[in-house]
């Protein structure tokens, strides 16, 4: 009888230990999606730049026209972000979606990503490097003297409707952007 009790001691430990792993690794998993997200927006906007923007590579000065089809075609969005469809962009929540577009003037590119989780929301919104971001509505003007723009960001991630958020980037051709 004891040996049966310590054999489901053993086993109830190690289904601890298996359930653990399993949900450190889904708290990895989630941590990652914010930061990978991150990442892909800073590599569009950088690969839009080179084509678009005022680049030593002789782009044009304007990012009118640019759309998803013609960011996919020109092979700007990595191809993990894309569906056979060739319009659709991606992102790494279930879904998620990201449409790009431009000011009516041009010199402005805007990222719009939709559905994110409120809950890694400001976790991506705050690595980017823009100048102006939208985020559920709220307008946020990023800059050095503003001290309190994580607090900002996080409040306005927090007001997402069913714990999904909505955070626009505007990436505008300025001097050390």
């Amino acid at each position: 009888m004891s040996e049966i009790i310590a054999l489901l001691i053993r086993a109830g430990i190690v289904l601890g230990l298996i359930g653990s792993v399993a949900l450190a690794g889904m708290y990895a998993m989630h941590e990652s999606d914010a930061g990978l997200a991150a990442r892909e927006a800073t590599d569009i906007w950088h690969k839009t730049h080179a084509i678009y923007g005022n680049s030593a590579a002789g782009g044009a000065e304007s990012y009118l026209g640019i759309n998803n089809a013609v960011a996919i075609k020109a092979h700007i969005v990595p191809s993990g972000m894309t569906l056979q469809d060739g319009e659709t962009i991606q992102g790494p929540w279930a879904g998620s979606t990201v449409t790009l577009s431009s000011s009516s003037d041009g010199h402005t590119l805007y990222e719009d990503w939709n559905a994110i989780p409120s809950s890694a929301c400001a976790e991506f919104a705050v690595n980017q490097p823009v100048n102006y971001m939208y985020i559920n509505g709220t307008s946020i003007y990023i800059s050095s003297g503003n001290g309190n723009q994580a607090g900002t960001i996080a409040g306005a991630c927090n007001t997402g409707n069913n714990s999904l958020s909505e955070v626009k980037l505007s990436f505008t051709s300025v001097a050390g952007q």
